[in-house]
């Protein structure tokens, strides 16, 4: 079932990004070219009984996405360098974020170079967590930041672009040279986070 939903996910982020890429550039068509329905013929035969429709069940709502479901619908669309996940010991040593803060995580970083990439995605337990985890990665983002006007400034730009953002009690921090994209299959997944 897992697999199905990181399959969906894939597919579902790369429409998205096709979908984007390509616009919809085309005109209406013409008179012309739209076509009248055919007359119906009457025939001299009685109408069969209307019968009711079956009412649709409802359909339960999706399950939330996990952070790692999440992560893989955005690195589907960003061309993220070689990524490495470092969630357990990076979220306190680096962030601060206590364990206790969160029910799911996922902290993303690149495993080899200087690339800015940085991916963290955080399930608070409630809305004080919430509160304070984004709090520390805004402070995190500003630290990066300060650190790359004295080394490789050519991170600069894309740390700038980083965004924290919180959604409910879903928290994340997104620093990739494809902020836009990756924002835009994000906000796509906001309805289904928990």
């Amino acid at each position: 079932m897992r697999k199905n939903r990181l399959v969906t996910l894939t597919l579902a982020a790369l429409l998205l990004w096709t979908a984007a890429a390509c616009g919809g550039g085309g005109e209406p068509p013409s008179p012309a070219q739209q076509t009248e329905a055919p007359a119906v013929s009457q025939t001299a035969e009685p109408a069969p009984e209307a019968t009711p429709e079956p009412t649709p069940e409802a359909t339960p709502a999706p399950e939330p996405l996990t952070p790692e479901e999440v992560y893989q619908a955005i690195a589907a669309v960003a061309a993220f360098p070689g990524m490495v996940e470092m969630a357990d010991p990076y979220l306190l040593d680096n962030i601060g974020v206590k364990p206790e803060q969160y029910t799911d995580a996922v902290y993303y970083l690149v495993e080899q170079g200087t690339d800015p990439d940085e991916i963290v995605i955080v399930s608070a337990v409630d809305d004080a967590a919430a509160q304070d985890v984004q709090a520390k990665l805004e402070q995190w983002l500003a630290r990066r930041i300060d650190g790359a006007q004295s080394y490789l400034a050519e991170n600069l730009p894309i740390l700038e672009a980083g965004v924290v953002r919180r959604d409910g009690n879903t928290v994340a921090l997104l620093i990739t040279s494809n902020i836009d994209g990756v924002q835009t299959v994000y906000d796509s997944l906001v309805p289904q986070l928990p």
